[in-house]
């Protein structure tokens, strides 16, 4: 474990930590951890950070979906996943996810990405390329029910 310089503190780690991008709690708590901080210093920044309104896991949720739908559009399960790996609690990534996708529909994204496909085939659809886009929407995370209703029909 490394040992942090004397004149460092846990807390300016963390905003330093905060200017690149933001963090979630769990994500905070852990590069300190490997940092090397003991826990209550740790538990005394994070806190100090949170009153101070820069450590706020909702906003970060928030902050980090809208960012992944404007970079390459992804369902409600997949981004579920990403929240929970950075350590937010099921109820909070739920809540967020509701309202991002009360905001941008799962349905608009999915349409949006078979139009998308659609103008880059010129010629007549095979019924294997829709079993390929189909495939390639559900790893993004997009339900069977809204992928098939946006399919072409064969």
């Amino acid at each position: 474990m490394k040992r942090p310089k004397p004149s460092n503190s846990a807390f300016d780690s963390a905003v330093r930590s905060l200017t690149r991008r933001n963090h979630s709690r769990w994500e905070l708590k852990t590069k300190l951890m490997q940092k090397g901080f003991p826990n209550e210093e740790i538990k005394t920044a994070l806190n100090r950070l949170t009153e101070l309104g820069y450590l706020n896991d909702q906003n970060f949720a928030y902050d980090y979906c809208h960012h992944r739908l404007k970079q390459s559009p992804r369902g409600r399960k997949l981004l579920s996943i990403e929240l929970k790996k950075r350590g937010l609690p099921r109820d909070l990534i739920e809540q967020v996810l509701d309202n991002i996708y009360k905001e941008i529909p799962e349905d608009n994204l999915v349409a949006g990405l078979v139009e998308k496909w659609h103008r880059s085939k010129p010629d007549e659809i095979t019924e294997s390329e829709v079993v390929k886009l189909s495939q390639s929407l559900a790893r993004k995370g997009f339900n069977w029910d809204c992928i098939r209703s946006h399919l072409p029909n064969m």
